[in-house]
């Protein structure tokens, strides 16, 4: 946003900022969305520690200033001692405030059945990799073949940590979704304490990080998210992040010791934890930690590993200037004609005409998908890196709402230069790619609806300063509000928590949902202040994001507190949407399997879905994921092509 650098956020006229002076309101309105000042102790409150500050572009922010401006609109609905400031302890919806739970008498070094390992595995493959390939399939399979076969061969401890990290997200999974051998097999909980008994030690901070440290680290942090941990993720995706910074595996390798593969496994490490990080910091409101331009680490290539030694896929790994020229001609010009651009890797004219030739040749495939999955994060770290930083937000509306344009702009762009197997506004009578497709729509609305948040300021669309300056907030305002409402409307009418949980982003799917439901409870807040015109749609759909959020209670803890929250908002606004009258011990308990007539309404045209039973009866793969390609072989010194440091050692 350098374009809009210029204005002296100092000057008094060039503040946006108003005076509520409705009757019966006492609230000042700044823009909150930048946040320049606490007003909690974290030292002091231990709840308030375990759950950490929460900035402007965190929807869990935003609930807390409703719960705020409720509080001062309807005194008479305060209790006794509420004029205190509304805790966050009382809108947090995760579960940072419980204790990690470690069992002292479980053994590092157990291990489930090889076959229900392969299970795990195949849900760790088929749920988390795509989206978060910190490890390299290939040679992790290849080790893993070994560590079953050869008692004789035992590898070193941080690769069984990876291991049981991977046990851990598989078994998360199988337990969300209900697989019936998911009572054979180790909890969660039990692999991750053998992850941290074997690679975690009260020296581990003054210990030199390596690349099997940063996988450690970054997969400590991903499982921490899935199950709802999110402070102690942020902290450990933290620590992630400054180990990858320490080996420079943000920065474009040149070294001759290191293999072309290896290299874009590393790459692929970094985007994995960049990624992440982007998810954490709008989930928890906090600046990242590493600005873009002291990064240059090239763009993942979108061909799989198993095609890396193709004739098209080795050229690029081989050959800087020609991967440079290849990958320019997938990136849209917005990358090139945007005043804010300084991404890593996007530096080079694009081909124009040719994007759509060289997309159309690449055969689909996960690398594909998470090439459109970084490219949409790099839009989301510049949005999180400007709108609301606290500098950015105390410039004029009108400057704000051109940066947000700009980034709305980008993401129409974005949207059109996605291949169509990757498309989710078209209809798909395939289910090949579900996932993605998941994945890149729910990331898509979800990065819309935190662009134009802070055009939802309550007192600043009743009373700006010009007719021009309302027109703008009332356009980036329905925004935000058709994302949260299209982002709903991928979903079935009736919810079924277990088929959610097989198509979409698990680990972070109730962030995305809370992110629509909040905006519908902001702007029905605001029309039952100022106007009461188009409130039925708004009503029809927070119905549906609080009756989604009361299914996939029944299988999260975290959802029923985010149901819980919301529900209590509904009731102090005096509308009733959804199942307020339910309890959370009235929430059903899904069955393993499901109905065969299922759900009782049709799915979305483009998402059909998956079945619980097919994924429950020997997985979703043609193939087992533990079987090695022809033409690799397996080594005692198992030192593969592709990640050097990943070795077995002799058990002697």
């Amino acid at each position: 946003m350098k374009k809009y650098s210029g204005l002296d956020p100092d000057d008094p006229h060039s503040d946006d900022t108003t005076h509520d002076s409705t009757p019966g309101s006492t609230l000042v309105h700044t823009r909150s969305f930048g946040i320049e000042y606490i007003e909690e102790d974290f030292h002091k409150d231990k709840g308030l520690q375990a759950i950490g500050y929460m900035g402007g572009p965190s929807e869990m922010s935003w609930i807390n200033e409703l719960y705020q401006a409720l509080d001062k609109d309807t005194p008479f609905l305060d209790t006794e001692g509420s004029n205190k400031p509304q805790s966050l302890t009382s809108v947090c919806y995760f579960l940072d405030d419980e204790e990690l739970v470690l069992d002292a008498s479980i053994d590092p070094h157990g291990r489930p059945p090889r076959q229900v390992a392969d299970k795990l595995l195949d849900c760790y493959f088929f749920s988390v990799h795509p989206s978060f390939p910190i490890i390299a399939k290939i040679p992790f399979m290849q080790q893993y073949e070994m560590y079953y076969t050869r008692s004789d061969l035992s590898p070193n401890k941080r690769w069984l940590t990876i291991m049981n990290l991977v046990f851990a997200l598989g078994a998360k999974f199988a337990q969300l979704v209900s697989k019936p051998w998911a009572s054979e097999a180790d909890t969660p909980m039990t692999c991750f304490t053998r992850a941290r008994k074997l690679s975690f030690s009260e020296n581990q901070l003054l210990e030199h990080p390596n690349l099997q440290q940063v996988q450690v680290e970054g997969l400590t942090a991903f499982f921490l998210m899935a199950i709802g941990h999110i402070n102690r993720s942020w902290k450990a995706c933290g620590v992630a992040i400054r180990s990858a910074i320490a080996l420079g595996i943000n920065l474009r390798s040149e070294s001759k010791e290191t293999s072309d593969i290896s290299k874009e496994i590393r790459y692929r490490v970094w985007w994995s934890l960049y990624t992440v990080e982007n998810t954490l910091s709008i989930m928890t409101g906090r600046p990242t930690s590493t600005p873009d331009n002291f990064s240059t680490t090239p763009l993942p290539i979108p061909f799989s590993e198993e095609r890396f030694r193709e004739p098209v896929a080795l050229r690029l790994l081989t050959s800087f200037s020609a991967r440079a020229h290849y990958m320019k001609g997938l990136i849209s010009e917005r990358r090139v004609i945007s005043a804010a651009l300084d991404s890593p890797g996007l530096r080079h004219p694009i081909l124009g005409p040719n994007s759509l030739h060289i997309a159309m040749d690449i055969p689909p495939s996960d690398s594909f998908y998470f090439f459109y999955f970084v490219d949409l994060t790099l839009i989301m770290r510049r949005a999180i890196d400007s709108l609301y930083s606290p500098e950015f937000a105390r410039r004029p509306w009108h400057t704000i709402s051109a940066a947000i344009m700009d980034l709305v702009k980008e993401t129409d762009e974005w949207l059109s230069s996605v291949p169509s197997i990757f498309q989710f506004k078209t209809h798909h009578a395939s289910t090949d790619f579900e996932r993605q497709r998941w994945s890149l729509a729910f990331r898509f609305y979800s990065l819309r609806i935190t662009l134009s948040r802070p055009s939802l300021c309550r007192s600043e669309r009743q009373r700006a300063p010009n007719e021009a300056s309302a027109l703008s907030q009332q356009r980036i305002a329905r925004i935000c509000i058709d994302s949260a409402c299209q982002l709903l409307d991928l979903l079935p009418d009736r919810p079924d928590a277990l088929w959610l949980i097989q198509v979409s982003p698990w680990w972070c799917v109730l962030h995305y949902l809370m992110q629509s439901v909040t905006v519908l409870l902001i702007e029905m807040e605001f029309r039952a202040r100022f106007r009461t015109d188009g409130a039925s749609l708004i009503t029809l759909h927070l119905e549906k994001g609080l009756e989604w959020l009361h299914g996939l209670g029944s299988i999260s803890v975290p959802a029923q507190r985010a149901w819980a929250v919301c529900n209590s908002i509904c009731n102090r606004l005096s509308f009733g949407p959804g199942p307020q009258t339910a309890t959370l011990s009235d929430m059903p308990m899904l069955s393993p399997e499901r109905d065969s007539q299922g759900s009782g309404t049709s799915l979305p045209a483009l998402f059909s879905g998956y079945d619980v039973g097919e994924l429950s009866n020997g997985g979703i793969f043609a193939e087992p994921c533990v079987k090695l390609p022809h033409n690799m072989t397996v080594h005692p010194a198992i030192e593969t092509p592709y990640d050097e440091i990943m070795v077995y050692k002799n058990a002697d």
